[in-house]
């Protein structure tokens, strides 16, 4: 922490930090917000400035619920809050060298242990969401590409050292913007797909997650868990995709498996179709389910395992229901509102 904030320019690193410390103490006035968002505005100077305080104050996350650190941070706080407050009565923060106040310095560095990361909105997660039926295509800062499907959401967070997305629910297709200095990592389950520039697309599915990439070269990760058991210690390179290839990957266990796929078929979601090839039913009633309010569901583990095949158009799910029921040995029942598909004796 102590090299990164001898590069930076201590006055603005003190601003930042009194910043920080309003935004902490959660009553900050609409005119402090404004003149706060003047402030990150005004000069690359100030928003680097915010941003390696951040960095720095993050590597203190593993030590900083330790009891005696706990305790030292309460009484840091304590001291910092009483000695500046009254700074916030003037137009602008006064600056004093941070270095010359290190109980300051502390108290500044572990603010960022209670202070929601989501506070700050330079740092905040931006949210891509399409509505059941609805399909979207957003352009990204960065030129990538991002197309998403019926009722799925995706978080994107681009940083300086690298484009960090989080695919919450559904599917969602990358077209990435070639950029070799800033890996793009796409978070979906507890796998993590690796790209600088290529096409590949994420699904999250209840049981499983689907990657395809159809071209460039994707790492798939495993993510670490929160106990640092089995695979979750650190980032493990699971495989890596070649064009063509299909990763299907079963969530929050280490079963996985590569598969040769169609591009004209796993795509043709974007043309208003959905294509089942060998699919279970489970999977393909929770990709209907996407485009249309009119729930579908499963009702038995036997009906749920029967495979289905077929093309079948986003807008009328009575199409998929005829057609699964007309070749499999299902029927529909009624069950609180919901059609459901149950196995015929």
């Amino acid at each position: 922490m102590t090299s990164v904030l001898e590069k930076e320019d201590s006055a603005i690193l003190e601003e930042a930090s009194l910043w920080c410390f309003r935004l902490a103490d959660g009553d900050m006035s609409d005119a402090e917000q404004v003149q706060f968002d003047g402030w990150l505005a005004a000069s690359d100077e100030h928003r680097r400035a915010f941003d390696d305080t951040v960095r720095a104050w993050r590597g203190l996350d593993e030590i900083g619920l330790q009891p005696d650190i706990l305790a030292f941070r309460s009484a840091a706080l304590e001291d910092f809050g009483g000695a500046n407050r009254s700074r916030w009565t003037e137009r602008r923060p006064m600056v004093r060298p941070l270095m010359a106040r290190p109980l300051m310095a502390l108290a500044a560095s572990l603010l960022l242990l209670i202070v929601s990361y989501g506070a700050y909105v330079h740092f905040q997660y931006t949210t891509y969401t399409t509505a059941t039926g609805e399909r979207r295509l957003v352009i990204l800062e960065d030129g990538s590409r991002l197309s998403l499907d019926a009722d799925s959401s995706v978080k994107v967070r681009l940083k300086r050292d690298r484009r960090e997305l989080i695919l919450v629910r559904g599917r969602a297709k990358f077209d990435v913007a070639k950029d070799t200095m800033r890996p793009f990592m796409v978070t979906a389950g507890d796998r993590i797909v690796v790209a600088t520039g290529t096409e590949f697309s994420v699904e999250l599915l209840t049981r499983k997650v689907h990657v395809i990439l159809y071209e460039g070269r994707v790492n798939v990760l495993s993510a670490p868990t929160s106990t640092g058991g089995g695979r979750g210690g650190a980032h493990a390179v699971e495989m890596q995709l070649a064009p063509g290839k299909e990763l299907v990957a079963s969530i929050a266990s280490d079963r996985a498996q590569v598969q040769s796929s169609d591009p004209n078929d796993t795509l043709s979601w974007e043309a208003g179709f959905l294509t089942f090839d060998n699919e279970t039913l489970e999977s393909a009633v929770e990709r209907i389910n996407r485009y249309t309010s009119a729930k579908l569901a499963v009702g038995d583990p036997g009906a749920a395992r029967l495979r289905v095949d077929g093309v079948y158009p986003v807008n009328n799910p009575e199409a998929f229901v005829e057609g699964v029921t007309g070749v499999l040995p299902l029927r529909v029942e009624n069950r609180d509102g919901i059609r459901t598909f149950v196995r015929r004796p």
